[in-house]
């Protein structure tokens, strides 16, 4: 089981299988619960003037967009919309390693020659070193004022990605099972198609309460 973190924080997901996403590509996502306890934020609250697909939260790697609310588990044909997922994304992000330019000044000293004598700490590849990927995590809002049972929504990878957990906005502090499908492209047309979607995680947790 997994324990939720307090106020404000989301309750973590884990068991969760990683996958890849190509570089501008859109993934979407179904998070669901087997009970109507999982947070999200009704935008038309904040601005009337929004859609479904619109850009919510970004980073320099990816975005998440507006999606919709899933009003019965399994998703069936109940869905309401404009709506924020709350949580967010941890992922790994592979990034072009940025070298610095040669000098355009020479050097007063010449190279020196290669040594003879072998090194006592052996050379790191870049493998080893971590090359340029970094851990980084992506947040909508914990502020999820509605609730039900899920949320379907999109994401698009600016760099190659690997989603490796996420964090969800429950608002029960009993024990909960969740449900976290996706599939390569938009979600739209496939949103009761559970054949359609991919399983990546589904675990019991103890929720943390709402906003957490």
């Amino acid at each position: 089981k997994t324990i939720g973190r307090g106020f404000g924080m989301g309750t973590p997901v884990r068991g969760f299988t990683p996958f890849v996403i190509s570089p501008n590509s859109v993934q979407g996502f179904y998070v669901t619960l087997t009970t109507p306890d999982i947070r999200y934020r009704n935008v038309t609250i904040d601005i009337l003037d929004t859609k479904v697909g619109q850009k919510y939260s970004s980073s320099k790697d990816l975005e998440i967009h507006l999606g919709v609310s899933v009003g019965t588990y399994p998703a069936g044909k109940t869905f309401y919309g404009p709506r924020a997922w709350s949580g967010s994304l941890l992922y790994t992000a592979d990034r072009v390693c940025e070298t610095e330019s040669p000098s355009l000044v020479p050097s007063n000293a010449p190279t020196q020659s290669p040594s003879h004598v072998l090194s006592a700490v052996p050379s790191l590849s870049a493998e080893e070193l971590g090359g340029c990927t970094s851990i980084a995590t992506l947040e909508t809002t914990m502020s999820g004022a509605t609730g039900s049972y899920g949320n379907i929504f999109t994401i698009t990878a600016k760099e190659q990605i690997s989603i490796i957990s996420m964090d969800i906005n429950v608002g029960s502090t009993n024990e909960v099972e969740i449900e976290i499908y996706t599939k390569a492209g938009d979600y739209k047309g496939f949103e009761d198609k559970r054949k359609s979607w991919n399983l990546v995680a589904r675990v019991n947790v103890i929720g943390s309460g709402d906003g957490k």
